[in-house]
Order: C-alpha cells, then structure tokens, then sequence
C-alpha cells in the first residue's frame, strides 16, 4: 500500500474515532472556536491528502474485469480476470 494511502487511512480512522463526541458537543454548544478551528483544519488536511492522491495518479490506466458475485443470476461483467 502507497504511504499516502496509508495517510489517508490514518486521517479518516482518527476524525471517525472523533466525529461522534464532536458532533455530540457541537449539538450542545459546547465547542470552543479553536476546538472547531482544529477540527475543521484536520478535516481540510484529509481532504488536501485525499486531492493529492487523486490528482497523481491522474492519467494512470487500471485494467481488470468485474465479477457481479450475485448468485442468483451468476453473471460476469466484463472480462474476466486472466482474460485478454
């Protein structure tokens, strides 16, 4: 896995983990302005990281098939994967 992925996974796991108290506090009131300045920052931080990421593999070509695992009709969209 690419570092910056790993960033990206970094930031989102920690503002989820943090998301619900301050969601609670923001409801109540409760949050001063640097606390929401700081959350706010980290959230602009995930954004740009998740931006960086996308803009560098601009142009990038992933090849590959999809496989639809839905059993009742069991049907390959696509190619398959190992086909030409």
């Amino acid at each position: 896995m690419e570092d910056i992925t790993e960033t990206i996974l970094l930031q989102l796991k920690q503002l989820s983990r943090d998301t619900p108290e301050f969601s609670v506090a923001l409801l109540e009131n409760r949050l001063s302005h640097d606390e929401q300045v700081s959350f706010a920052d980290r959230l602009v931080d995930a954004a740009e990281t998740i931006r960086q990421r996308a803009l560098n593999a601009s142009g990038q070509v992933v090849e590959g098939g999809v496989v639809d695992d839905d059993v009742s009709e069991s049907k390959t969209i696509g190619t398959s994967i190992g086909e030409s």
